[in-house]
């Protein structure tokens, strides 16, 4: 019985230290073990008691720190990315003279945006599959990828279309590199038809906007 109880406390231990070190995998795992080598064989009702009401709380802190940690990242990822089309942005009016103004498409630089670090998603959404929860981080990324996709699609209200459409643009195609990847990598996080609902979203914002600036524009280097 003396056993056990060492045992278990000496994992207990362990567990806290992964959590405090950040290491939420290996805290999981070790709750694991504790869940199906010791519980039901601790001899001590109020060691188990205390174990029984802990896991819980465990797992729910360890949920709500790979999220906060994940939406960090996600926050990061976006200023980085809204800086350099700033910056981009910067270098284009600076050239912007009396010249008729030109539609360039510019190559989108997929490298550079392909650079971001998707560990953070990555870990999130394994530790989530690891809680028996996987689902409810799917629908989770979902709905914080469209709110961003939304606010993406927002134009520019202190600059003439005509000065800020490459980065509305650039912001987007940005946007979906970024979520192809994750497409493709992130077993299953993100569906096709998801995907497809996201494209299909942009395209027709996309159109309007086209469509209500050009109605708007009244001369071949001027738009409102």
């Amino acid at each position: 019985m003396g056993k056990i109880c060492v045992q278990v406390l000496d994992l207990c231990v362990k567990c806290n230290n992964h959590i405090t070190d950040g290491q939420f995998y290996p805290a999981l795992k070790t709750i694991d073990l504790i869940e199906k080598n010791y519980l039901q064989i601790i001899l001590v009702k109020a060691l188990k008691m205390v174990i029984e009401n802990t896991i819980p709380v465990i797992k729910t802190h360890i949920e709500k720190k790979v999220t906060s940690q994940f939406n960090e990242s996600l926050v990061h990822r976006d200023e980085e990315m809204l800086d350099r089309q700033r910056k981009a942005e910067e270098q284009n009016l600076s050239g912007f003279g009396d010249f008729s103004f030109t539609l360039e498409v510019e190559e989108i630089d997929e490298d550079s945006v392909l650079k971001f670090d998707l560990t953070p998603l990555y870990r999130a959404y394994h530790i989530h599959t690891c809680l028996g929860i996987p689902s409810q981080f799917r629908e989770y990324y979902y709905r914080n990828r469209l709110l961003q996709l939304t606010s993406d699609l927002q134009i520019s209200s202190v600059q003439p279309f005509v000065e800020s459409y490459q980065t509305f643009l650039a912001q987007i195609a940005g946007y979906f590199i970024v979520e192809d990847r994750v497409l493709r990598t992130a077993g299953g996080l993100l569906l096709p038809d998801q995907l497809e609902t996201m494209w299909e979203t942009a395209v027709a914002k996309i159109t309007f906007v086209l469509e209500e600036q050009f109605s708007h524009m009244d001369s071949a280097t001027h738009c409102h």
